[in-house]
């Protein structure tokens, strides 16, 4: 169980009070890291169903369901889901469950649309939403739900795109867009708007992932001359780096994620077996095959990496079924339906198609279709990581709190 204590601390000085935050927050990223470096070993998770908004109904019949795309350190996550109004962008809290973002363009009947993609620590999420002028735009939803356009790559232009795809936790998002046939990427900050960047001379930006907490970001560049597409880390420094080929045979790749140490997971196709494989990157070692998961699910797509090196994704038959899977270094790839604890109410129910995010903690999003329909679930590992957090951070909090505030006011906690 999570718990979260507020306590008052207005009788602390302004310099205890900073210091006693810092090593608060430098505490817990310490035991995030170690219980993440521990996950793996666990030999089961906990499925949480995240619902849906509701049912949506149109002259081809009712849609119900959700997809999930990402999960920030506080547990919030974030994708879609069929409500009564259309396709629609949610985040979901353990505090609170699930709740629509709307759209850009609600009045985009009779098919109004958004999706969210990521969200940082702070709940400030990018996607997308579907406009009724002007296609697909990029969209930020701020802590309050509040929706804005972000990259008006094409300005008023009809034959333009653009799509917010990552967000670290100082806010400056990353996504990439379309107009006029140039293909740029973008970063967007509240205080600084929108910037385009373009690669060097000869390429062009197909797609981004995600973004770190330095401000590199990932993705894939097209070389016009050579005729192939290209993973590629972008720094702060407006310098694209691509990242070699994973075998001398591959025509495509595409990184897709970044954490805060440089390492970069994506996935790559082989021009000779035609095979898709995912890979992970760092400079220490470059470029590494993440294998398969078993005979015949050899086609691997990685999604996410948190910041102890973990991966998730997924692994299939091509259009066939696929298994979700999480990967560490020391133990491999691992089916994630396999490790779902026996005693769920779920186990042996649900089939995990496709795992796509991680957190420090451990917990993953993953999708499966279920009973019909596409249903979006949390893992969580047994034990809970929250009870380690408390476990281990609670005494010295307590006596902190002791120490600097000698008439704390009253306790609130919340659980899930």
């Amino acid at each position: 169980m999570v718990v979260i204590m507020r306590r008052n601390l207005k009788h602390t000085s302004s310099l205890q009070r900073r210091s006693s935050l810092r090593i608060g927050a430098a505490a817990i990223v310490g035991v995030a890291l170690f219980w993440g470096a521990q996950v793996n070993a666990s030999t089961s998770y906990r499925l949480t169903d995240l619902g849906n908004l509701g049912a949506y109904t149109n002259e081809f019949g009712t849609s119900r369901g959700a997809g999930a795309s990402a999960i920030n350190n506080v547990g919030d996550i974030v994708g879609f889901s069929w409500g009564p109004t259309g396709a629609e962008a949610f985040v979901w809290s353990p505090r609170s469950g699930m709740r629509g973002l709307g759209y850009l363009d609600p009045n985009n009947l009779p098919n109004p649309e958004s999706w969210a993609t990521a969200i940082n620590s702070a709940g400030q999420t990018v996607g997308a939403s579907v406009t009724q002028d002007h296609g697909d735009r990029a969209a930020f939803w701020s802590t309050n739900g509040q929706i804005e356009s972000i990259a008006e790559v094409g300005g008023s232009r009809t034959d333009s795109y653009s799509y917010g795809t990552g967000i670290n936790n100082s806010g400056m998002a990353v996504g990439y867009g379309f107009t006029a046939g140039d293909k740029v990427a973008f970063t967007w900050t509240a205080a600084d708007g929108t910037k385009l960047l373009r690669p060097q001379p000869g390429f062009t930006v197909d797609g981004t992932g995600g973004i770190n907490a330095s401000g590199q970001f990932t993705g894939v560049a097209y070389d016009i001359i050579g005729r192939r597409s290209r993973a590629f880390i972008w720094d702060s420094a407006d310098k694209i780096r691509l990242l070699d080929p994973l075998s001398s045979g591959e025509t495509f790749s595409a990184a897709v994620a970044i954490n805060n140490a440089g390492t970069v997971v994506g996935r790559s196709i082989d021009s000779t077996t035609f095979s898709q494989h995912a890979f992970i990157w760092d400079t220490q070692t470059g470029m590494r095959d993440l294998g398969t998961l078993s005979e015949g699910l050899n086609e691997v797509f990685a999604n996410a990496i948190n910041n102890s090196g973990h991966v998730v994704g997924r692994a299939g038959e091509g259009a066939g079924d696929s298994r979700a899977f999480v990967w560490a270094s020391d133990l491999g790839m691992k089916d994630l339906n396999l490790l779902v604890d026996q005693d769920d109410p779920l186990h042996g129910l649900v089939t995990l198609d496709d795992a796509t995010g991680i957190n420090d903690l451990g917990q993953i999003v993953a999708n499966a279709f279920y009973e019909g329909s596409p249903h979006a679930y949390l893992l969580t590992p047994v034990p809970e990581p929250g009870s380690v957090l408390l476990m281990l951070l609670g005494l010295p909090m307590v006596a902190s709190a002791r120490k600097y505030c000698p008439r704390p006011a009253a306790r609130r906690t919340s659980a899930f």
